[in-house]
């Protein structure tokens, strides 16, 4: 698909293979039931980011890539739900996630050879074009074992800025949750111990055998 702006040139960006990021610490083994809201299957669908990050200078020769995935183990011993399979139980068709050890986040390192000014920091860029050069790019498969509620793809431009892409379960975490996820591993990959605000979950409190027992 072309650009919206044809001043623009086509963005292109080269993948690595996918990495699993698993959580730096263990966490627990366990079954986690969603909200009653959560399980409607319209909320079933993957939202997509892109947060364009401009050179930082005073990372001073740091790798930007190898400090977010850092961050990104270390939010997980929080935020370990995101690195469960989420799926559907076969007896009521709910939404569950199950969270084991070994599970992980699929994260990409990406690289482009354009700067970010020259794609004018993807203002006019096909937007087609920009999910699927810079954000993981999966249908989930809902089977038995379910699937990832959560990936990531960091891309590195020539300037030295970055693009992060986000791909993430909208029945596991709305906008707001995303972004205090992001926040987090923000954090956590730069030097706190901890993140700001400590998540809990407790999804099973707001579950109801009908929807309109809500009101």
């Amino acid at each position: 698909m072309a650009n919206e702006d044809s001043s623009i040139p086509s963005l292109v960006v080269e993948k690595s293979e996918v990495v699993l990021v698993k959580p730096s610490k263990p966490t627990p083994v366990v079954s986690l039931s969603l909200s009653t809201i959560d399980n409607n299957p319209n909320f079933e669908t993957i939202v997509q980011i892109i947060c364009i990050f401009a050179h930082n200078p005073y990372l001073k020769g740091q790798d930007p890539v190898s400090l977010l995935q850092h961050g990104l183990s270390r939010a997980l011993v929080y935020y370990y739900p995101l690195a469960g399979k989420l799926h559907r139980k076969s007896e009521d068709n709910r939404l569950e996630l199950n969270c084991k050890t070994g599970d992980g986040v699929p994260f990409i390192r990406a690289t482009s050879t354009y700067t970010l000014s020259s794609l004018n920091y993807l203002e006019g860029t096909d937007h087609f074009d920009a999910s699927h050069q810079l954000v993981p790019c999966y249908e989930p498969v809902k089977g038995c074992e379910g699937y990832d509620p959560l990936a990531l793809q960091v891309t590195m431009f020539a300037c030295g800025g970055m693009t992060i892409g986000m791909a993430h379960s909208h029945a596991v975490c709305d906008g707001f949750g995303g972004a205090q996820f992001f926040g987090a591993m923000m954090e956590l990959a730069f030097g706190k111990t901890q993140p700001t605000v400590i998540p809990v979950w407790n999804r099973e409190r707001l579950t109801f055998n009908n929807i309109s027992d809500i009101n």
